[in-house]
């Protein structure tokens, strides 16, 4: 039999309408001498290319290995404030001028270069870009078809699970009215920041240093919450500054979302590499989860659900994903020792639990199976 396909390829759409995945390297090069210089360069190191122009399409400039600029580019970019935790090339036909350095710094481009003189600079920069890429973390937002759902629950859990296999995780709340994710994982009363406490200014923040600020477990599992008694609502821009530096720095990083759109949801949707929809095997989640999936679809590269049990009609798991159009990557239930677990001190999760396996699902460390429910 053949494996099951964990996720969709959702893809993201190109200026044509056509699906694009993540680019090795973005070129976005208006001079076409000096274009073809940096062709020859990429085609050199056997590396994938996408051409693009401001404004640029959010998700790849995001996701590409390396994005390669010239001046006009690099304008906008600095004009609209664009950070990127990947590496970023501004290149000039010639020697750069003193202005284009000064440039550099306000793009936030972490190499000058001169071509077609510094060719094999950009081979190299290209080739350390890509490899370091294939390396990284990545990042799943999670967001229910409607409230109760048992999201924080899987968020949890999924990043519970990571840290087990070895991974560093990072479980993000943006949920301010979601009850907390530190509460969850029994870690609310354990020093360090959360989302009220953060100040983060020009749109970059160190992955070490905030897994050493926040609430943390062994050194593997971190959690930035909403804030307790006092949630803050956290802006597009904050957020994918925590999210792109982690997932550089290699972490899984799992995502609360709020189900209400806007733009939060939207840039997390974009930036993230996975998404999970929990769905409750009910109608009215059904028709929730295929309005929000259909809009999902359009912005996240990979696409999955996770059906939440029991069915009040008898509903089953693999009927509830194909009705809200999103392949079934697990299902779970309702379980009475998950909740006396947070209450006594945080999620506990038993070898034969199926919310256990749902996170292990999404993380793709076995094959989700369809349960009959």
């Amino acid at each position: 039999m053949e494996p099951m396909r964990l996720f969709r390829e959702a893809g993201v759409r190109d200026r044509r309408g056509q699906r694009a995945s993540a680019p090795e390297v973005l070129v976005a090069v208006a001079d076409p001498v000096l274009a073809e210089h940096v062709r020859q360069v990429v085609a050199a190191s056997g590396r994938g290319l996408v051409e693009d122009s401001p404004p640029f399409d959010r998700r790849l400039w995001r996701t590409a290995g390396l994005v390669v600029m010239d001046e006009h580019a690099a304008r906008w970019c600095a004009a609209e404030h664009l950070a990127r935790d990947g590496a970023t090339a501004l290149v000039f036909a010639g020697v750069a001028p003193q202005s284009g350095w000064q440039l550099a710094v306000h793009a936030r481009a972490g190499h000058v270069l001169a071509l077609p003189e510094q060719e094999r600079e950009l081979v190299r920069v290209v080739g350390e870009a890509v490899e370091r890429r294939v390396g990284a973390g990545r990042i799943v937002a999670i967001i229910g078809a409607r409230g109760g759902a048992g999201v924080s629950t899987l968020v949890a859990s999924v990043a519970l699970v990571a840290a087990r296999a070895g991974n560093r995780s990072l479980a993000v709340d943006l949920d301010p009215l979601g009850g907390g994710l530190d509460v969850v994982l029994g870690m609310e009363r354990e020093p360090g920041l959360r989302w009220g406490d953060l100040s983060l200014s020009g749109g970059r923040v160190s992955a070490a240093a905030l897994h050493e600020a926040l609430p943390s477990r062994a050194g593997r599992l971190s959690v930035l919450g909403a804030g307790g008694d006092n949630p803050c609502r956290v802006g597009a821009e904050a957020t994918l500054a925590v999210l792109d530096s982690a997932r550089s720095a290699g972490d899984t990083v799992v995502v609360d979302l709020p189900r209400h759109w806007g733009e939060l949801q939207q840039a997390v949707l974009e930036t993230a590499d996975s998404a999970v929809l929990v769905i409750p095997a009910e109608l009215r989640a059904i028709t929730a989860g295929r309005s929000l999936a259909a809009m999902a679809a359009e912005l996240c590269a990979t696409l999955g659900a996770v059906v939440r049990g029991p069915s009040p009609g008898g509903l089953r798991a693999a009927r509830v994903a194909a009705e809200a159009g999103v392949p079934l990557l697990a299902s779970m239930h309702h379980e009475h020792s998950i909740a006396v677990g947070v209450e006594r001190g945080g999620l506990v999760l038993r070898s034969r639990s199926s919310v256990l396996r749902a996170a292990e699902a999404v993380l793709g460390c076995r094959r989700a199976k369809a349960a009959r429910r």
